[in-house]
């Protein structure tokens, strides 16, 4: 079966029949009108139950406005309040959104599904997100529900301010946590979707400490807001295309300037 996966719809090029450059560190671009998807990771049974859970989630983070194909004519999502400056949080309109999901759970489980799908894929681009088979099958009772626990817990970020349509393949890896002196970095998979960032904690004593942060923790969720030109994720983004373009100068063409008014 051909499973994508990270969802179609929150993968989408910018205009319809666009193309996606998929490129990564001292690789020359590929065209590709779609993302990642894998004909070996499940059967039609449970391609149906990835469709129905990515069905609910592509729907709840559009509601709730934490993706950008859910904002509608804005632009930019106000944060529930601003978060404090410090010398180590010093990013202008850092903030964060208090949501109440319709069903923690099943979004959860869809969190939960995506690693599990990126962890058996043996597409190349996956190749970060590796675990231990015990973890892989402590995944999949989750994800079928036979579970209470998923044994990576979730935290979100979100990009409130709108940014270029991209795609990123998930990472493996290591945080320095913010206001965090003496504390050790710890270790994430992030995944990237249509300016949400879906952050798995691979760290047990991590995760005890973030409180709302968690996905699932508490009746209302923390999400982290910041502004997509002040992210990493701008940072990172810009970053590869400067490198693509010395390494491969003609592989993606650069913007056209707009015609001047008369």
């Amino acid at each position: 079966m051909k499973s994508h996966i990270l969802p179609k719809a929150l993968t989408r090029p910018e205009f319809k029949g666009g193309m996606f450059f998929q490129a990564g560190e001292g690789e020359k671009p590929q065209k590709r009108r779609t993302s990642w998807y894998d004909q070996r990771i499940c059967t039609a049974e449970g391609e149906k139950m990835f469709a129905d859970l990515d069905d609910f989630a592509i729907k709840e983070l559009r509601r709730k406005r934490l993706v950008w194909s859910g904002f509608g004519p804005a632009n930019r999502i106000e944060p529930d309040f601003l978060l404090e400056k410090t010398k180590e949080t010093s990013i202008p309109g850092r903030g964060v959104r208090i949501i109440n999901f319709s069903n923690t759970r099943a979004l959860d489980r869809w969190c939960a599904s995506l690693l599990w799908r990126a962890a058996v894929s043996r597409l190349p681009e996956m190749s970060q997100i590796s675990v231990s088979v015990h973890q892989i099958d402590f995944l999949a009772s989750y994800v079928l529900g036979r579970s209470d626990e998923n044994p990576f817990p979730v935290t979100f970020t979100q990009l409130n301010s709108r940014g270029p349509i991209h795609n990123q393949t998930p990472t493996a890896e290591t945080v320095c946590p913010p206001n965090s002196t003496g504390l050790a970095p710890w270790r994430i998979f992030r995944f990237y979707l249509d300016g949400l960032l879906i952050h798995f904690q691979r760290d047990e004593s991590v995760s005890e400490r973030q409180g709302k942060l968690i996905l699932g923790s508490d009746d209302e969720t923390a999400v982290i807001c910041v502004p997509f030109v002040e992210s990493f994720q701008a940072e990172r983004l810009i970053g590869l295309i400067e490198e693509t373009h010395r390494q491969f100068p003609n592989a993606i063409p650069r913007p056209k300037p707009k015609p001047k008014d008369r």
